[in-house]
């Protein structure tokens, strides 16, 4: 909510959306259409990283982590590209990770998530070039953000009782962590 505000004191459009809601995705769409008449550019970056024991977490939990990393980028894509088409280019940018690419421990489902988007966006890239469309991943690996905090609210609950893993349930919040600077 600040960057929003911190965006329209520099003068630029900004608004709130909630990315796991495809009606408001089509809404927000559609004021930034109605503001400027256009879409250059669509920076795919919510996500968040699902931590604890592949075999552990729950099949919600496995679901949100798709649902906010992989099907939200591609629906919102969905919702800009036909403007860019119309307008003959644009610019959908994809921020993955590099755990998409080298999986880590305990962060079975973040990794595959992301590997997931990666190779949508390389398919998107391929089926989206001839209406001068670009597509491009951007896979960061150790970042300075709030990331590591926010993963590391997700093993909360998530060791099940008689886990194999109690024993190292500190060093699995500490893997948490791992991806900051």
């Amino acid at each position: 909510v600040d960057a929003i505000a911190d965006l329209k004191k520099a003068g630029m459009a900004a608004y709130a959306l909630d990315v796991n809601d495809p009606d408001q995705a089509e809404s927000v769409m559609q004021q930034v259409l109605d503001s400027e008449k256009r879409i250059d550019v669509l920076v795919n970056n919510a996500g968040y990283a699902l931590i604890g024991p592949a075999l552990e977490l729950p099949p919600e939990a496995l679901l949100k982590q798709f649902e906010t990393n992989v099907f939200s980028a591609i629906f919102l894509a969905r919702t800009a590209a036909p403007a860019m088409k119309t307008q003959k280019k644009g610019l959908i940018i994809n921020i993955g990770s590099i755990s998409g690419i080298a999986a880590t421990p305990f962060a079975g489902a973040y990794c595959a998530a992301k590997a997931a988007l990666h190779s949508l966006s390389d398919s998107m890239r391929m089926e989206l070039a001839p209406f001068g469309i670009h597509v491009l991943t951007v896979q960061p690996g150790k970042i300075r953000t709030g990331f590591g905090k926010a993963a590391e609210a997700t093993i909360s609950g998530v060791l099940a009782p008689g886990s194999w893993y109690a024993g190292i349930e500190e060093g699995i919040v500490q893997r948490a962590q791992e991806s900051q600077v």
